[in-house]
Formats: C-alpha cells, sequence, structure tokens
C-alpha cells in the first residue's frame, strides 16, 4: 500500500506539472518518441481564467521589454498572437534525448538576423552553424551553451549544448541533441516522414481531443526515469502494473484534472483505483490537520477534496478541479 502512494503522489505530479490538433500526431516527432507534453497555448490564453487572473500580468512583462522578452519583441513576436503550441518530446533513456517543438507564426528574416547578430555580441554563449541539408543547400542552425534540463522535478537552466532552428516559418525547433533538431528539419523538408515506432503511443496522441490545455501521453518505460524513485522494488512492482498514462489538463473558467492510468485489465484497475482512493482520504487528513497552521494550505484542502479515481474497463480515471471560487479563496490568503 505504502509503494502505490509514493507512486501515486509521483504520477499526480507528474501530470500537474507537464504540456495538435485534435486526433493528429505531430508531424516532427522523433520517431522513437517514449512521452509528449503538448501546451494548448492558444486555448490557455484563450481561456477566461486565465484572461481573468493572468493576462495583465504578462501584457505588462511584455510591454517592459525586458530580458529575454526583449528578445522577442526583437523577432517581432508576441507570444500571446504568435504561439499556437509548445510540444516537449523524449526519446530514449537519456534525458538529453528530447526535442522542443514550438507551432506558430515566425519571422524567418528576422530569427536569421537575430541568430546572427547574438553570435556576434556573444560569442562564448552563441554561435551559428550551416548543416548540409541533403538537396544541395544548408539548414542554419542556432547554437547555445544552455540548454533547459527537464530531467530533475523542476525545469533548470544547465551548461550543456543546445540547438535552436526553425523548420519553416511556423514551425520552431530546438534540442540538446543536435541529430534530433536536423532529424527534424528533414521532415519540414518533407524528406522524412514521421513513424512512431510505437503503436500504443499513436492511440494515445490520437486520443487527444484538443481542448485540453496541457496533454500528456506517456510509455510505461518512461516513468521512472522522469519521476524520483528510489530502489524501493514495491514502487517499481507497481510502476510494472501502469501500461500507460494520459490525459491533461483543462483551463477554462475553472481548472481540471483528468488522468487515465492503463492497466493488465479491470480486475487490476479496480484493485489499483481502491488503493488510489484510500490515499486520496489518507491525503486529505493530513493536509486538513496542516491547514489548522498553515492556512495557506486550504485551497490545497479544497482541490483535494475533488479528486476521486474511478474504473472503465481497464483504464484508471483519475478526476479533479479547482474552481474559481478556490483560486479567489487562495489569493486572499497569499494577499493577507
Amino acid at each position: 500500500m505504502t509503494s502505490l502512494r509514493n507512486v501515486f503522489a509521483s504520477l499526480v505530479c507528474l501530470g500537474m506539472s507537464c504540456l495538435a490538433n485534435a486526433g493528429e500526431i505531430d508531424p516532427y516527432l522523433p520517431n522513437d518518441t517514449e512521452a509528449v507534453v503538448t501546451i494548448n497555448v492558444r486555448q490557455l490564453l484563450d481561456a477566461p481564467l486565465v484572461k481573468k487572473e493572468a493576462l495583465d500580468a504578462l501584457q505588462k512583462a511584455m510591454a517592459e521589454r525586458g530580458g529575454p522578452l526583449k528578445q522577442l519583441k526583437d523577432l517581432d513576436l508576441d507570444p500571446r498572437k504568435d504561439i499556437d503550441s509548445i510540444v516537449l518530446a523524449t526519446a530514449g533513456s537519456d534525458p538529453d534525448r528530447s526535442l522542443l517543438i514550438v507551432h506558430g507564426r515566425f519571422e524567418v528574416a528576422k530569427f536569421e538576423a537575430k541568430a546572427d547578430e547574438l553570435a556576434k555580441a556573444e560569442p562564448r554563449t552563441w554561435s551559428v552553424t550551416k548543416v548540409p541539408d541533403g538537396a544541395g543547400g544548408q539548414y542554419k542552425v542556432l547554437q547555445s551553451t544552455k540548454w533547459v534540463d527537464f530531467s530533475g522535478t523542476r525545469p533548470a537552466l544547465k551548461d550543456k549544448p543546445a540547438y535552436v532552428a526553425l523548420a519553416d516559418k511556423r514551425v520552431l525547433v530546438a534540442s540538446p541533441a543536435k541529430d534530433m533538431v536536423i532529424d527534424a528539419l528533414d521532415k519540414g523538408k518533407s524528406r522524412k516522414k514521421p513513424a512512431l515506432k510505437s503503436n500504443e503511443l499513436a492511440r494515445l496522441l490520437e486520443k487527444a481531443n484538443g481542448k485540453q490545455s496541457i496533454w500528456i501521453a506517456v510509455l510505461p518505460g518512461v516513468i521512472g526515469k522522469f519521476l524520483p524513485l528510489d530502489d524501493d522494488s514495491g514502487i517499481k512492482d507497481e510502476l510494472a502494473r501502469i501500461e500507460a498514462i494520459s490525459g491533461g489538463i483543462t483551463v477554462d473558467d475553472e481548472i481540471k484534472l483528468e488522468l487515465a492510468l492503463a492497466v493488465k485489465d479491470a480486475d487490476v484497475a479496480r484493485e489499483l483505483s481502491t488503493e488510489i482512493n484510500e490515499f486520496l482520504n489518507i491525503s486529505l487528513t493530513v493536509v486538513a490537520v496542516l491547514s489548522r497552521e498553515r492556512r495557506e494550505l486550504d485551497a490545497a484542502l479544497d482541490a483535494l477534496k475533488t479528486m476521486k479515481a474511478t474504473t472503465n474497463g481497464n483504464a484508471i480515471i483519475l478526476k479533479g478541479a479547482v474552481t474559481p471560487e478556490m483560486i479567489e479563496k487562495a489569493m486572499k490568503k497569499s494577499a493577507n
């Protein structure tokens, strides 16, 4: 039971920290992709809750033209209008085998001019390389000495090579693995067709409804690589029972979480669902006790009360929500 609680807590953290059109598989995904997080930026920024609580802060930050946001201004890139979705795909056992795909609208000439400017102004950090495209031309790739490392519990900027390029005026790709960027550029030129090796992952991605703000699809072999697990064999045994994870978070006038954990059969699903709900009840009791001394935990307590696991065949469905009332309550606590 303890092992499952630890696994479930980690899975919830994974789902809450992660993010194409419905039924479509991103054509730039690496063929050996094992996990995908998609952030539907357009849907997120159009959500009533974001417009009410966060959009003004973003507009203010853009107006100040400070730091990285100034670079976006120089590129004539406004995230509020020009970014549609952000996809992070991981492949293989190495966390550096990841590819960031940004769908939107980009000014190619301004991007290339900015790349040259950065390389001249900060040669220790930035450089521009040209790679043969296999058709008599060249790809222009911006290389950096910094990359966002996603292998820990929180993304962090690390000293490691990274490569950024435009596949075309609507797609930007970046990765610490140069070959993954080149592969994506080749797919953009239609010289390589996407062909996911995992049929299961393809099925999970096709189930995306296009309306969720963040969507995740994860194969079982990836879970242990990205969650902070120790050598507890019990936890590993529980993980072995989970065959895939999919689902995500929808932000509208409230925040809704829905995750599906696929297992071997309906009996296993019922068993694990019962244990998950027991874990939620225990967590509810613990947070309730802690909130007596730490009132900022009241919002977490309210959110936990909405969470419940049910079954649908061989799948465990976990749902929860954060309502506008909860958010307003939390903001009042923070202000005090």
